[in-house]
């Protein structure tokens, strides 16, 4: 008997936070208002017009290979000759590409080059090299901080005169 006289309270409460819901000026708005969902015709070939042909390039860079487009960042062993802002030229182009054509090249693309501009030079975090051998009191840390540059790719040309 208690706890269905406790409960009671509960549900009136509940009854009249309804009714003033459907009531208020929200719910009428909602109503009146255009469905969430709306069927839409299908789509014209204007939808899907093709976005501007965005040329990739894959680059060596010393040991590495890098896939870049225009204004990648990318991040390279120090180039000791080349000062913040001065422009790079990075000729070993391995391969050029859109999305509609690809050329690779045997080793590398002629005629092709990556334009690029030095960022800055910097440290990177330092890596702990450590040996020891057990039972020997033998330990010995050692630790290394590779300079490095990053590059912003400004353009890339060889490609049918794209840039």
């Amino acid at each position: 008997g208690t706890l269905a006289g406790a409960r009671a309270p509960v549900a009136e409460a509940h009854a009249r936070a309804l009714a003033r819901a459907s009531s208020s000026s929200r719910a009428g708005a909602r109503a009146s208002a255009a469905p969430i969902w709306t069927a839409r015709p299908f789509s014209s070939a204007a939808d899907h017009a093709k976005p501007p042909a965005e040329i990739f390039g894959v680059v060596k860079v010393g040991a590495q290979q890098f896939k870049v487009v225009p204004d990648d960042l990318i991040v390279v062993e120090k180039l000791g000759e080349a000062k913040v802002n001065d422009p790079v030229v990075l000729s070993e182009v391995m391969m050029l590409g859109t999305a509609e054509r690809t050329v690779i090249g045997r080793p590398s693309v002629p005629g092709a080059a990556v334009h690029a501009v030095v960022e800055e030079h910097f440290r990177e975090a330092k890596k702990l090299a450590f040996k020891k051998k057990r039972r020997k009191g033998y330990q010995r840390l050692k630790g290394h901080r590779q300079e490095l540059t990053s590059l912003r790719i400004s353009r890339i040309v060889g490609m049918d005169g794209q840039s």
